[in-house]
């Protein structure tokens, strides 16, 4: 008799997660996305930038090219803290907390230099004058995809 210890095999819960993320990542592969990838220049470089002059969000101004600036730090943030979100597992729940109230800090700065501090946004009068033909409306619009 030798004087081995007997094989342990590891937890059913471990082949049902492994199983699980390459059944996610393997329908990841087969969605949309890759259907229609070849649209995504068009995304970033439109047929007709800047059709409107400076007040176009595509024009080269000193504010745009700073938030574009903004919103690519945003993504590779953003990106990294979901790539980092499963190996919080292995930090202590404190450190991890912390983590995450850092990252979310941060966000919420970045995006208040896009988007500025106060909540609610109204039409410049020079441009959209009050009627009260329209006191009534209420009208909310969201300019951009990304916009913190």
């Amino acid at each position: 008799m030798s004087s081995k210890e007997p094989l342990t095999l590891p937890n059913p819960t471990f082949y049902f997660i492994l199983f699980s993320l390459t059944k996610l990542i393997e329908d990841y592969l087969e969605s949309y996305f890759f259907v229609f990838i070849t649209f995504l220049p068009y995304i970033l470089f439109p047929v007709s930038p800047a059709d409107s002059g400076d007040l176009d969000e595509l024009s080269w101004t000193r504010g745009n090219l700073f938030c574009i600036a903004v919103h690519f730090v945003l993504c590779i943030l953003q990106l990294g803290f979901i790539l980092a979100i499963p190996l919080m597992v292995l930090l202590p729940i404190w450190t991890a907390v912390i983590a995450v109230a850092l990252f979310f800090g941060l966000n919420h700065a970045l995006c208040l230099l896009i988007n500025g501090k106060g909540v609610e946004f109204h039409s410049d009068p020079k441009y959209a004058p009050a009627l009260p033909e329209h006191a009534h409306e209420q009208w909310i619009f969201i300019n951009g995809v990304a916009a913190g």
